[in-house]
């Protein structure tokens, strides 16, 4: 064999002796280690499965060929690396890559889902939900505000954002929102507390959003916790608002937000993307708030089977207990409401043990129980922009 790969060399040139062999190394390689994973936790998908040529019955795998190469592209050796060159090359080509689309000068990356909007009549209609929430409460005395954040692509619109996204349809789809919330405002049945113009002033001062994700951070859940006690203190007079120096302020770098349960949402780790780029988007900082009175909070979590709550109780507070209940961006909203008020109990609805994602707004069906034994004098609802289309299921049993 080595007698014929000789013969074979001679009167080749060196500059073809080497391309032959850095082209068979160069089909070696991907063949080196096999990853025999049934998931990629960084993509959140399951990879393709083996489809032999014959099945059990001997009966030949006409697809076998389109097979293989799903089965072989999932799990090659280096195809992590491969696809971070080719998704770093085309994203700082075109600002964007499949879904994601990245900001150079906020350093940070977005889902293309985050400039997209629903039609108003779709949201009026779900809107529906929340005037019965409002007769729910007030049969049981209690005051609704319903706070609803606006989307990082609302806050942070950018040139770039413009030539990958279609933004001139959801930009109108967005002003027929704002409208309808200004109505909304002028009829005073529901207090809907919906801080866009407040993001907006702020948000070149203050990152009031993580930069490779949706949640805010604490300067932008205290925007919004401002905006929503001057209708508290409408309700309320006496109820004092959270001031900037009753916290003390830490700077905090975006690679300590994340955890192993989080790493899948992380765009970052999804797009492979280099070390070196990476880093810049998780050098950017932002305030983290702490309370002064911190050891004068308690706090009791409890988690189970269709529960995900936490109880807070601050004797400084207004003497009020208030129902603060909704979806993610509940968890660093709680260290203004729990500071402001004497009893708090926290539910999140979505992420909860037992509960399918098309069932998490259920509120009756799954808190009711929970909203009679506690007896609040306050509902706070907070929810995202995109939570809107949901709000139907609240008084769903099924």
């Amino acid at each position: 064999m080595w007698q014929k790969i000789k013969l074979f060399i001679q009167g080749k040139s060196k500059a073809d002796v080497i391309f032959l062999l850095l082209f068979f190394l160069f089909l070696f390689v991907p063949m080196s280690h096999i990853d025999m994973s049934k998931k990629s936790i960084f993509e959140n998908r399951a990879f393709a499965t083996w489809k032999p040529l014959f099945n059990n019955s001997y009966n030949i795998n006409e697809h076998f060929g389109k097979d293989f190469d799903s089965w072989f592209g999932d799990r090659f050796c280096g195809r992590r690396t491969f696809i971070g060159i080719y998704n770093y090359i085309y994203m700082c080509v075109n600002g964007h890559v499949g879904k994601y689309i990245l900001d150079k000068e906020q350093n940070s990356i977005y889902r293309s889902t985050e400039f997209a909007h629903k039609k108003i009549a779709l949201i009026k209609e779900n809107f529906a939900s929340l005037y019965d929430l409002l007769s729910y409460c007030r049969d049981k005395k209690i005051k609704l505000y319903v706070l609803i954040t606006p989307m990082r692509g609302d806050i942070y619109e950018t040139k770039l954002a413009e030539k990958v996204v279609s933004l001139k349809k959801e930009k109108i789809w967005h002003n027929d929102f704002l409208n309808f919330i200004k109505d909304i405002e002028k009829e005073g049945k529901i207090k809907i507390i919906y801080p866009y113009e407040e993001f907006k002033d702020i948000s070149l001062k203050r990152r009031l959003y993580h930069t490779n994700e949706h949640h805010w951070t604490d300067d932008g859940a205290y925007i919004a916790y401002l905006k929503l006690m001057q209708d508290i203190k409408s309700d309320f007079p006496k109820i004092n608002t959270l001031q900037p120096d009753e916290f003390n302020y830490h700077a905090r770098f975006e690679d300590s937000v994340f955890n192993e349960f989080f790493i899948y949402r992380d765009f970052c780790m999804q797009l492979a993307l280099p070390q070196n780029l990476c880093q810049k988007i998780y050098s950017n900082k932002y305030r983290q708030y702490e309370h002064k009175n911190v050891g004068m909070l308690f706090e009791e979590n409890i988690y189970k089977q269709f529960l995900n709550k936490t109880e807070l109780n601050y004797p400084l507070g207004a003497d009020y207990r208030v129902l603060l209940i909704g979806t993610s961006n509940i968890e660093n909203f709680e260290k203004f409401i729990g500071y402001t008020f004497k009893n708090v109990k926290k539910i999140r609805l979505n992420g909860v043990k037992g509960i399918k994602e098309e069932d998490e707004f259920k509120i009756m069906k799954y808190y009711e129980k929970e909203i009679l034994d506690y007896k609040p004098d306050i509902m706070i609802l907070c929810i995202s922009y995109t939570n809107l289309l949901s709000l139907n299921k609240i008084f769903d049993k099924d």
